[in-house]
């Protein structure tokens, strides 16, 4: 199915089928939603070099792990709504002055880079962990070489063994300031309390790109997506999927460092590991 374009903006284009989801404005009509489709010249765009972070806590009262996700804003045209890890495009000044080729070390210094500008933790860049990379597939509007990595966050003091509610889910953003606590969620009681460890590890959002956030085990995010709380990406699922099992910051790092890095697709010519 093909469709011809009447705004100027994309006169004589041609929609083919595919993932595309796109605006543009037409005169007298607003914003213009199409789904489904994308533009002959977004076919076979070049991948952007982004690399995002899995950071992960020991919750000891829960005897549970915990991953940090982030809501992107609903406006945002790429993911928005989605749970995330932090991340972004890895940008020039990434990279090592004498190493310009040097990828992988760009895209951990973009991961460190950009988890301080979205949440305000600041990252050690030795200890994040390559697990995977993920390259979006061809004829989409929007395409991205990722790499994935996970940093154990230790610097916890007592954490809430309270969770709070999947109606929190909802309740976006939060309110009076951009510094929000870091609430425990885990299983059990259903109430909702700020987490002691706010005055150690505070989440900083901006409320802007990013609208909320939430510290959950894998296996209650992976839950919430199925029960349609969260909106998760294949990779994010992918990943978090592949932490269920893992109760520990300790078990967790011992099974990733070393590991089979996981490419997708098999053979990615955009994957360019340390060394090659």
């Amino acid at each position: 199915m093909c469709v011809r374009l009447r705004d100027s903006k994309w006169q004589g284009q041609t929609l083919q089928s595919g993932l595309l989801r796109r605006e543009w404005p037409r005169a007298g009509l607003g914003w213009v939603l199409v789904l489904g489709y994308t533009a002959n010249t977004m076919i076979d765009l070049e991948p952007v070099p982004a690399a995002t972070v899995a950071v992960v806590r020991d919750n000891p009262q829960q005897q549970a792990l915990e991953v940090l996700l982030l809501q992107r804003n609903t406006d945002l045209a790429f993911m928005g709504g989605h749970w995330v890890f932090p991340g972004g495009r890895v940008e020039q000044h990434d990279y090592p002055d004498s190493k310009p080729a040097a990828h992988q070390a760009a895209a951990c210094q973009a991961a460190v880079r950009e988890t301080q500008e979205e949440t305000g933790l600041v990252l050690d860049p030795g200890a994040l962990v390559h697990i995977a990379h993920w390259t979006t597939p061809p004829n989409l509007a929007r395409r991205f070489s990722t790499w994935f990595f996970v940093c154990p966050l230790r610097s916890l003091a007592e954490i809430d063994s309270e969770s709070h509610s999947y109606s929190h889910l909802h309740s976006h953003p939060h309110p009076d300031a951009n510094v929000a606590t870091a609430p425990a969620y885990g299983s059990g009681d259903v109430a909702r309390r700020a987490s002691k460890t706010s005055a150690q590890t505070p989440v900083i959002i901006d409320n802007a790109e990013i609208l909320d956030f939430l510290w959950l085990t894998p296996a209650r995010a992976l839950d919430a997506a199925q029960q349609g709380d969260l909106v998760l990406a294949q990779p994010t699922r992918a990943t978090l999927a592949n932490f269920i099992g893992h109760h520990s910051l300790d078990s967790l790092m011992v099974s990733v460092t070393g590991s089979n890095i996981h490419v997708y697709p098999d053979n990615s010519p955009y994957y360019q590991p340390a060394g090659e």
